[in-house]
């Protein structure tokens, strides 16, 4: 479930929800859940945080959908404002897709969306620098990590993305974290990351991955993302099981998530340096991001005219 939350300064003590609307094309009032969560009381001048649920239990997707909050009367706004807040679709994650929040299928779709502005801006950069020639393939192939490990039985897992990515140019590797049926995992993950133990609604475990796509310049995979839908209440309770770290519970983020009171969420580190070396050919990341380097390490780039910032 999805969760938008807007902080006020109230100056008096108030109870309840003025009003809140959502409006959108098509639905029915019963394909959308809605819940809006705040303090019964509060004191005067007490920061407040409402947090607003939504939920598509219908079968069509909600295309641009648009919030508009009032708050109750008296608040005033942190930034300011006339008491109404209104977020675009852009501002609320795009479409609210039905019930598929934890699902692969929906995972996808937003891998598929990263990948498309990775093609955009792959096509820009050649408009604008014609010698740079896009590489990317038209679609990115998912695959899960069991399946390589299955394939390649004789290879390491970064062997076995190297294969895979130079054969197909772009691949999501589904499933790192869990153990395979090697008795290893593809690579780490930490237990309170993102969810790599759910078994999926295709048979695998795992609702995370990692975007790789084939460097000719470095005859290699190259990581651009480690991703994924991140662990509610039972994967948590079950990763930290599973990694003997179940003390962690007992941390102020861990409680919150169990007893409900964090949003459920997608999100990953997308490497803007490794974007960066990708579009513009670079060998080295000190091509494209200052820093200080070891001297031997800047002889070696300067024989091989590679200039390091």
């Amino acid at each position: 479930m999805k969760k938008s939350a807007l902080v006020v300064i109230l100056i008096a003590a108030i109870v309840g929800i003025a009003g809140f609307y959502y409006y959108q094309n098509f639905f029915s009032k019963g394909d959308l859940r809605l819940e809006i969560l705040g303090q019964e009381e509060v004191e005067l001048l007490d920061e407040v945080k409402y947090i607003v649920k939504y939920k598509n239990n219908g079968n069509t997707e909600l295309e641009e959908p648009e919030l508009i909050f009032e708050f109750p009367q008296y608040s005033i706004l942190e930034n300011g404002g006339n008491g109404r807040v209104t977020k675009n679709s852009e501002e609320l994650g795009g479409s609210i897709y039905p019930g598929e929040e934890r699902t692969i299928t929906f995972l996808k779709k937003v891998v598929r969306k990263i990948y498309s502005a990775m093609k955009i801006t792959e096509k820009r950069i050649f408009e604008k620098y014609p010698t740079i020639s896009p590489i990317l393939p038209d679609e990115i192939t998912f695959i899960y990590a069991e399946e390589l490990a299955k394939k390649y039985p004789d290879k390491s897992p970064k062997q076995r993305e190297d294969i895979a990515t130079k054969k197909y140019g772009a691949v999501f590797v589904i499933g790192i974290g869990g153990t395979l049926s090697d008795g290893k995992p593809h690579d780490g993950r930490a237990p309170d990351y993102d969810d790599w133990s759910t078994i999926n609604e295709e048979g695998y475990a795992g609702l995370n991955g990692d975007i790789l796509v084939w460097f000719p310049l470095l005859d290699r995979a190259f990581e651009i993302s480690s991703m994924g839908i991140r662990v509610d209440k039972d994967a948590l309770e079950k990763q930290l099981e599973i990694q003997g770290k179940s003390e962690r519970k007992e941390l102020l983020w861990h409680k919150r998530l169990l007893s409900g009171d964090l949003p459920l969420s997608i999100g990953g580190g997308i490497g803007q340096s490794r974007l960066c070396m990708f579009f513009l050919r670079k060998a080295h990341i000190g091509e494209v991001q200052s820093s200080i380097w070891p001297d031997k390490m800047k002889q070696i780039c300067s024989e091989k005219g590679i200039f390091l910032l």
